[in-house]
């Protein structure tokens, strides 16, 4: 499993996750749950979703691969 989620982006998946978490539990709904996506991703660097369309905001990880 190579890392393919950037710095800045995690940064960005992890603050929209805790929001979004936040908006949840706020208005009592369980939508705020998809919060945990973006944060599990921010956290562990890697989204399946950019690898299956094959994009990387990861710039070791661009450095590498030319």
């Amino acid at each position: 499993m190579s890392l393919n989620v950037g710095s800045v982006d995690k940064f960005f998946r992890v603050l929209m996750g805790v929001i979004i978490v936040m908006l949840g539990s706020f208005n009592q709904s369980w939508l705020g749950l998809i919060g945990f996506y973006p944060i599990l991703t921010g956290l562990t660097s890697w989204c399946p979703l950019y690898r299956s369309l094959h994009i990387s905001t990861n710039r070791d990880l661009s450095i590498r691969q030319h």
